[in-house]
Protein backbone atom coordinates (compact mmCIF):
# COMPACT_ATOMS: atom_id res chain seq x y z
CA UNK A 1 0.00 0.00 0.00
CA UNK A 2 0.95 3.55 -0.71
CA UNK A 3 1.66 5.69 2.14
CA UNK A 4 -1.15 8.31 3.46
CA UNK A 5 -1.62 10.78 1.04
CA UNK A 6 1.13 10.21 -1.71
CA UNK A 7 -1.91 9.31 -4.38
CA UNK A 8 -3.31 12.74 -3.45
CA UNK A 9 0.44 14.41 -3.21
CA UNK A 10 1.32 12.94 -6.98
CA UNK A 11 -1.54 13.71 -8.66
CA UNK A 12 -1.63 17.08 -7.59
CA UNK A 13 1.84 17.52 -9.06
CA UNK A 14 0.84 16.08 -12.27
CA UNK A 15 -1.52 19.08 -12.49
CA UNK A 16 1.20 21.80 -11.52
CA UNK A 17 3.98 20.05 -14.24
CA UNK A 18 0.74 20.31 -16.85
CA UNK A 19 1.04 23.77 -16.09
CA UNK A 20 4.81 23.58 -16.78
CA UNK A 21 3.75 23.02 -20.40
CA UNK A 22 2.26 26.15 -22.16
CA UNK A 23 3.18 24.46 -25.95
CA UNK A 24 2.40 20.82 -24.71
CA UNK A 25 5.57 18.17 -23.83
CA UNK A 26 5.33 14.83 -21.79
CA UNK A 27 5.40 14.25 -18.25
CA UNK A 28 7.23 11.54 -16.46
CA UNK A 29 6.67 10.01 -12.75
CA UNK A 30 10.19 8.07 -11.66
CA UNK A 31 11.86 6.26 -8.45
CA UNK A 32 14.71 9.10 -7.42
CA UNK A 33 16.71 6.17 -6.61
CA UNK A 34 17.26 7.55 -2.83
CA UNK A 35 13.82 6.96 -1.44
CA UNK A 36 12.02 9.82 -3.64
CA UNK A 37 9.30 10.13 -6.38
CA UNK A 38 10.88 12.94 -8.92
CA UNK A 39 8.66 14.73 -11.90
CA UNK A 40 10.02 15.66 -14.62
CA UNK A 41 8.11 17.86 -17.07
CA UNK A 42 9.80 18.48 -20.63
CA UNK A 43 8.71 20.82 -23.71
CA UNK A 44 9.43 23.59 -25.58
CA UNK A 45 9.07 27.10 -23.30
CA UNK A 46 8.73 24.47 -20.13
CA UNK A 47 9.43 26.94 -17.22
CA UNK A 48 7.06 27.65 -13.99
CA UNK A 49 4.57 30.40 -13.81
CA UNK A 50 5.79 33.56 -12.10
CA UNK A 51 5.17 32.62 -8.03
CA UNK A 52 4.77 29.00 -8.97
CA UNK A 53 8.46 27.90 -7.51
CA UNK A 54 7.85 29.86 -4.38
CA UNK A 55 4.31 28.39 -3.60
CA UNK A 56 4.89 25.25 -4.47
CA UNK A 57 8.38 25.18 -2.30
CA UNK A 58 6.72 26.63 0.67
CA UNK A 59 8.95 30.03 0.56
CA UNK A 60 6.20 32.22 -0.93
CA UNK A 61 4.60 34.75 1.57
CA UNK A 62 1.05 34.46 1.83
CA UNK A 63 0.00 37.72 1.52
CA UNK A 64 1.76 37.09 -2.10
CA UNK A 65 -0.63 34.37 -3.38
CA UNK A 66 -2.53 35.08 -6.32
CA UNK A 67 -5.05 33.21 -8.14
CA UNK A 68 -2.78 31.64 -10.18
CA UNK A 69 -0.96 30.21 -7.33
CA UNK A 70 -3.45 29.08 -4.99
CA UNK A 71 -2.62 25.25 -6.41
CA UNK A 72 0.69 24.72 -6.18
CA UNK A 73 0.48 26.44 -2.97
CA UNK A 74 -2.35 24.05 -1.80
CA UNK A 75 -0.20 21.80 -2.80
CA UNK A 76 2.88 22.11 -0.66
CA UNK A 77 0.36 22.20 1.95
CA UNK A 78 -0.83 18.94 1.32
CA UNK A 79 2.74 17.54 0.89
CA UNK A 80 3.15 18.82 4.27
CA UNK A 81 0.55 17.41 6.05
CA UNK A 82 1.29 14.18 4.87
CA UNK A 83 5.06 14.43 6.07
CA UNK A 84 6.53 14.93 2.29
CA UNK A 85 8.84 18.21 1.15
CA UNK A 86 8.52 19.09 -2.68
CA UNK A 87 12.20 20.25 -4.14
CA UNK A 88 12.85 21.77 -7.44
CA UNK A 89 15.84 20.11 -8.94
CA UNK A 90 18.28 21.36 -11.57
CA UNK A 91 16.77 20.62 -14.87
CA UNK A 92 18.74 21.11 -18.44
CA UNK A 93 16.58 24.18 -20.38
CA UNK A 94 13.00 22.51 -21.75
CA UNK A 95 12.64 20.70 -18.55
CA UNK A 96 11.31 20.70 -14.87
CA UNK A 97 12.18 18.37 -12.71
CA UNK A 98 10.56 18.09 -8.83
CA UNK A 99 11.50 15.77 -6.30
CA UNK A 100 9.10 14.71 -3.47
CA UNK A 101 10.24 13.22 -0.28
CA UNK A 102 9.71 12.24 3.05
CA UNK A 103 10.32 15.13 5.19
Amino acid sequence: DAPAGLCKIIMCLLLVLIDTLPKGGTVRVFDGGDGSVHFKSTGDHAGFREGYREALTGSAKTHNLEPKTIHPALTHLLAAHYGYSIHVLPSPEGSILLSLRAA
